[in-house]
């Protein structure tokens, strides 16, 4: 009997020890996306914080989209390259240049990497190239490593990946809507001067009933930008209101009508971006930009 007892004690440990050992093994990562990865989080730096001012231009592409590239202005602002009439929201580009100030790397995978394409680094997720004093210095993220919830990742000029965290991909999950600075009109109850020209081409004599129904137009929501887009809605022939605000400013109006009575279209100046706009006096409006 005591043997038998024996026996069993040794059975039962040997299925604990099975068990424990299996715990072991599910919980531990593939070793294809281990097997340099190290222990110790490290701070890479990409740019410092006195370098964020001087960012000249951002460029960057996510995987099967088209470069997006983004240029500092002469005031200090921002627009799409080469498209003035298609300025970005500074909060955006405010929020990109301190987000990519300092990147801590959640492990460092290699410090000599001979295949990119191990980590998806051959045809990268997201590219971004900064501009800094007229030098150019671009970083690329790869394959997603779940287990460490992060991407692997690696900058010009070294050889040696990491594992970023997740939040520094999805900051450039961008489009150019995100980007673009909308607007809101001012009070254009303080016109001092109006000329209107209609969609035909008929300059209006009598603007008093028309500076009534400008007065109540507000934009709805941002629907395209590009003056490629302008015939899409109606804007290569559209009306005109050249307006001087009491504060001496100038506005430049050009509205279309839409595909029913409730729709017209907006861009102000020479920006590209086109709005939707809603108006107490629409019927009116209309009437001014259908004058023959």
């Amino acid at each position: 009997m005591p043997l038998k007892k024996t026996i069993i004690a040794a059975l039962i440990a040997v299925l604990l020890l099975s068990l424990v050992l299996i715990v072991i093994l599910l919980a531990t990562p593939d070793n294809e996306e281990t097997a340099e990865v190290t222990d110790q989080p490290t701070t890479q730096v990409l740019f410092d914080q006195n370098h964020a001012d001087h960012v000249e231009k951002i460029r960057f592409t996510r995987k099967g989209q088209d470069e997006i590239s983004i240029s500092r202005t002469e005031d200090g602002g921002w627009q799409i390259t080469d498209r003035p009439g298609l300025p970005v929201d500074p909060d955006v580009l405010t929020y990109l240049l301190e987000y990519y100030e300092q990147i801590l790397a959640l492990r460092t995978v290699t410090e000599s990497c001979d295949d990119p394409a191990e980590y998806g680094l051959d045809d990268p997720l997201l590219t971004v190239t900064l501009t800094v004093h007229d030098e150019e210095k671009t970083y690329w993220f790869g394959n997603e490593n779940t287990y460490y919830e992060g991407y692997y990742g690696m900058y010009e000029g070294t050889s040696s990946v990491y594992l970023l965290d997740y939040a520094y991909v999805t900051a450039f999950d961008l489009t150019v809507e995100d980007l673009l600075l909308t607007e809101e009109l001012p009070a254009l109850s303080a016109i001092t001067e109006l000329t209107w020209t209609s969609s035909a081409g008929a300059v209006a004599e009598d603007v008093s009933a028309l500076q009534t129904a400008l007065a109540t137009l507000e934009i709805d929501r941002m629907v395209d930008y590009g003056v490629e887009q302008y015939e899409i809605y109606g804007l290569d022939s559209a009306a005109t209101a050249t307006l001087t605000l009491s504060d001496g400013k100038t506005l430049t109006l050009r509205l279309s009508e839409g595909e029913t009575e409730e729709l017209i279209y907006l861009t102000v100046d020479d920006r590209e971006i086109i709005y939707l706009v809603t108006c107490d006096e629409m019927q009116t409006l209309l009437e001014y930009i259908r004058i023959q």
